[in-house]
């Protein structure tokens, strides 16, 4: 048998590392997020939760849109649209602690919903069938995503055509690579530009920026 190329055998490592990776990041971040689950609502989590939801919620939503939270957590954005009379919902996490606790409090809402669903997933490979969805958030996870590009073009692949997609992230400036450093999990905070050029990548239009609080950043752009 012929000796296997030296550049096929390069390859095949970093593939295997690649995969080994994309694993290990979600099994940190499911470890992370259901052992943080039970704190989550607390005081000071809610309140830094509300300064990236506030951004979101202020950029109005149609009352028959279907709606997708990806990393919902413990569904205080989901709560809020609700509140707001949105009725078709969807809400997806790697945790299913966070989702038992998202259950919780938007069961115990006095606000009915036409259509709330909340689903244990990866948005890496989102359950969802092609252009199901009018608006496609993400708020204060896509630091967390191992293959960002990847994340990125499943949420476009499940939004509809003129949809809008929507994403609100850190952003501490200069300390951006020592949060990825400290925090598990976290695998890239991206600049406003860098942000940018992956909507670019990805074929999205319209896309705006918009700088919410000291910490952050929103992106929104259309398929």
């Amino acid at each position: 048998m012929k000796d296997i190329p030296k550049n096929i055998k390069l390859r095949s490592r970093r593939i295997n590392k690649t995969i080994k990776g994309s694993i290990d990041n979600i099994v940190i971040n499911k470890r992370l997020f259901n052992r943080v689950a039970n704190h989550y609502d607390s005081l000071l989590v809610k309140y830094w939760m509300k300064k990236f939801n506030k951004s979101v919620l202020g950029l109005g939503f149609k009352k028959e849109s279907r709606i997708l939270d990806i990393s919902c957590g413990t569904g205080e954005l989901l709560l809020e649209l609700q509140k707001r009379g949105m009725s078709n919902l969807y809400g997806i996490d790697i945790s299913e602690e966070m989702l038992n606790k998202a259950r919780k409090k938007l069961q115990a809402s006095n606000e009915e919903s036409q259509h709330l669903t909340l689903t244990k997933g990866d948005v890496h490979e989102l359950p969802y069938p092609d252009s199901s969805f009018d608006d496609v958030i993400s708020t204060e996870a896509f630091h967390h995503y191992h293959h960002q590009e990847k994340a990125l073009s499943e949420m476009k692949r499940v939004c509809k055509q003129g949809g809008r997609i929507i994403i609100v992230d850190v952003d501490f400036g200069i300390f951006n690579p020592l949060l990825v450093k400290l925090e598990p999990g976290c695998v890239k905070v991206n600049t406003k530009q860098e942000m940018v050029n992956l909507f670019k990548e990805a074929g999205l239009r319209d896309y705006e920026q918009k700088k919410e609080f000291i910490f952050s950043f929103m992106t929104i752009a259309r398929k």
